[in-house]
């Protein structure tokens, strides 16, 4: 398990110290949070909406007051994220979302099936689940939208699996 955090957070060192060297104005600290979010958010649009992402950038500039800044941000980070794919990428996030109401259907299946006992964890265990696959359903939609990062994204994946299973197999040997 700790190689796997190491994995992780070399992983994120090195994502943060490459978009570290591409900006120069975060280097020097003059971006603020909100520019910081939405400029991701930005980043995320297809191609055919870049000018779109652009006026977002340029409006924050124009406001005024910390909260005001924040709340712009935070809706256009959701319009960015919740604007339909049209093409191969609707259709491949129709499967993801397929595949994330399939595993919520096997997890209520085997808990009603085995006749697993209710109590407090369990709904904990249920919320577990629903950001599990919320997360899985944003972080492919993300990829999705940005082929350019699918590629590293599914290394990245790939990898942590690797290093997953070794840590698996080495600390759990096959009995002969």
């Amino acid at each position: 398990m700790m190689s796997l955090l190491v994995v992780l957070l070399a992983g994120i060192a090195v994502a943060l110290i490459r978009r570290r060297l591409k900006d120069p104005a975060a280097a020097a600290g003059r971006v603020d949070p909100p520019a910081r979010l939405l400029g991701w958010a930005a980043g995320l649009l297809a191609a055919e909406r870049h000018d779109w992402g652009q006026a977002m950038v340029g409006e924050l500039d124009r406001l005024d007051g910390r909260a005001r800044r924040w709340r712009f941000a935070i809706g256009c980070v959701g319009a960015a994220l919740v604007l339909p794919p049209w093409g191969r990428a609707a259709a491949a996030i129709g499967g993801l979302i397929a595949v994330a109401a399939a595993g919520g259907g096997a997890a209520v299946y085997a808990h009603v099936h085995y006749r697993l006992g209710t109590d407090g964890w369990t709904w904990v265990d249920a919320a577990i689940v629903v950001v599990l696959l919320a997360g899985y359903l944003l972080a492919g939609s993300v990829l999705l939208r940005r082929p350019g990062v699918a590629a590293p994204g599914l290394i990245g994946g790939l990898a942590v699996a690797v290093v997953w299973l070794a840590e698996k197999i080495r600390s759990h040997p096959p009995k002969t």
